[in-house]
């Protein structure tokens, strides 16, 4: 989902940024790679959601055999690599009535015991997981790849704007904030109607009235972008849109806001 992973961002780049652990900051990493490199449209936006099934089967697109793992990853750091990622022979993902023995790839023993049982540097494990990371993708973007959600959803693009801008300040990576932008622009623009936002896009076409969320989260996405860049558009945005979330959905009698 989405949503599940723009939020997970924010968390783990302020995790880094309060102890500098490389284990945060390659999360960060991967998960905003992985958005931009499977779940962007080419509009701007970012697609809900992936499939849990490739042709019927959970998971298969992210499965291992052990020696088809092992040849991948190449034998200097075959055993090192299978105990980091937890691959064994027998396999951690069962499903029924299926004999052969899978892996789903996962954190198995850490890079510093790791590194201490295996004679290296805490730096050298990582640098051979990136290495064997590279091996394993290019070999899975083969396979068939699972189904996806393209719709594109106001309020979880929000999410996603503001996860790469949050990144972005925290990493200083203009890349990422010049993503955000180009999202931003893209949702302000196309989900924009003369009546208000819209909540849902997909192949070019918007639809279906936006909700709080949509509202809110748009709102504070603009804002953060206005913090980072000091465009004026994107104040503009975020305060037409709180303006819209006063006149369209306040509860004037309970106080609070309708959905």
């Amino acid at each position: 989902m989405l949503y599940d992973n723009a939020q997970l961002i924010p968390l783990y780049a302020d995790g880094y940024r309060l102890t500098q652990s490389a284990e945060y900051s390659r999360v960060v990493h991967e998960t905003l790679d992985y958005l931009e490199r499977e779940m962007r449209d080419p509009a701007g936006g970012f697609y809900s959601t992936q499939d849990a099934d490739t042709e019927g089967a959970e998971g298969m697109t992210y499965l291992w055999e052990a020696e088809e793992f092992r040849k991948v990853v190449g034998d200097k750091d075959a055993e090192l690599l299978c105990r980091y990622y937890g691959v064994t022979e027998a396999g951690n993902f069962a499903e029924p009535d299926d004999p052969i023995r899978r892996n789903i790839l996962h954190r198995g023993e850490s890079a510093s015991a790791l590194a201490e049982g295996f004679g290296r540097t805490q730096d050298q494990v990582h640098e051979s997981v990136r290495l064997a990371d590279e091996s394993l993708l290019e070999t899975r973007e083969r396979r068939v790849q699972p189904g996806r959600d393209e719709k594109v959803l106001t309020s979880w693009n929000a999410l996603a704007i503001r996860a790469f801008v949050h990144a972005a300040n925290i990493f200083d990576r203009e890349e990422w904030l010049e993503t955000a932008i180009g999202c931003a622009d893209f949702i302000n623009e196309a989900m924009r109607q003369p009546d208000g936002l819209l909540r849902s896009w997909m192949k070019g076409l918007a639809r279906h009235q936006a909700c709080l969320d949509d509202y809110a989260y748009l709102a504070a996405a603009n804002l953060d972008l206005w913090q980072a860049t000091g465009a004026s558009r994107f104040i503009a945005q975020a305060g037409k849109l709180a303006d819209e979330i006063l006149s369209e959905f306040p509860d004037d009698e309970n106080g609070g806001f309708f959905l």
